[in-house]
């Protein structure tokens, strides 16, 4: 039959003895009783079946199965100590919040029917999102990365290619734009304007080139779309309920990925490493 392991709280106790030499002082420093810690050491040498110290009010000497007992234990305990402290710290870090700048585009469409996930595994990390342009170009590159340096927000989430020195640039997906039709038949074609279609997209589609109808945003495409009867290209990886009107057969591939940006002084940062690596897996899921 297999002995009881000695209880941890016995074996402490036992330890702060042989440490202070004082049933006393280990009293006050584990805040119990005398014969609270008199009870443990007894039940403590039952239980291994072999005197440890040789007492009374004052620690006299440890036994020789004490002294060979006690510093292991101490060196065990200390090391605990530094791995709970340590483990304790990474938590301080984590409990803290983040300033997201995203568009609405993103956050509605493809960020935010996940955010339950991320909230559930790291209740500690709170978000805060701010509004961001929906596409990062030459036009509003300067402003939306000066956000960043300039600590006004965290992280940076759209799409684009831009690259910093300062900053951390991670690819989270590399969509497809699909095409939502208003109507069956030919249509004019709402136009992101950030890079040349082939003309591919309008075989089979009865939707013809853009020439006017320039949008910079989905949000601003969709009401043109709606207002003028027209067809809008928005990127695939937004929510069914966006792209379930999509057409099969126009699909072609986005130059520009869904990206996050992040300062270089913060990719080790533990809240941010937890919240970009979630990214980087709700990318994967809907590349």
């Amino acid at each position: 039959m297999t002995a009881k392991f000695p209880s941890l709280n016995a074996l402490r106790v036992f330890e702060t003895v042989s440490r202070t030499k004082s049933l006393k002082r280990a009293a006050a420093q584990l805040g119990v009783t005398q014969s609270a810690i008199s009870r443990q050491l007894s039940t403590l040498e039952q239980q291994l079946g072999a005197k440890l110290i040789q007492r009374d009010n004052k620690v006299h000497a440890l036994t020789p199965a004490g002294e060979a007992l006690a510093p292991e234990l101490t060196r065990i305990f200390r090391q605990l100590e530094r791995i709970v402290t340590h483990a304790m710290r990474e938590g301080e870090q984590l409990q803290r919040q983040i300033n997201v700048a995203i568009s609405h585009e993103v956050y509605q469409f493809w960020l935010m029917p996940a955010l339950p996930e991320f909230q559930q595994l790291y209740p500690q990390i709170e978000l805060n999102f701010v509004q961001a342009a929906e596409y990062i170009d030459r036009q509003n590159e300067e402003l939306e990365l000066q956000r960043l340096l300039r600590n006004e927000v965290d992280i940076l989430v759209a799409f684009g290619n831009a690259q910093l020195k300062t900053l951390v640039a991670s690819a989270l997906c590399r969509p497809k734009y699909a095409l939502l039709q208003a109507s069956v038949g030919e249509s004019d074609l709402v136009h992101i304007a950030h890079q040349i279609l082939p003309t591919s997209l309008f075989r089979e589609t009865g939707v013809t080139a853009p020439k006017q109808n320039v949008a910079r945003s989905t949000l601003m495409g969709g009401m043109i779309a709606q207002q003028q009867n027209q067809a809008l290209l928005v990127p695939a990886i937004y929510q069914p309920q966006v792209t379930r009107l999509a057409h099969e057969k126009a699909q072609v591939d986005m130059e520009q990925p869904l990206t996050a940006w992040i300062r270089k002084a913060d990719e080790r940062e533990f809240g941010m490493v937890a919240f970009l690596q979630w990214l980087e897996h709700r990318g994967r899921k809907t590349s």
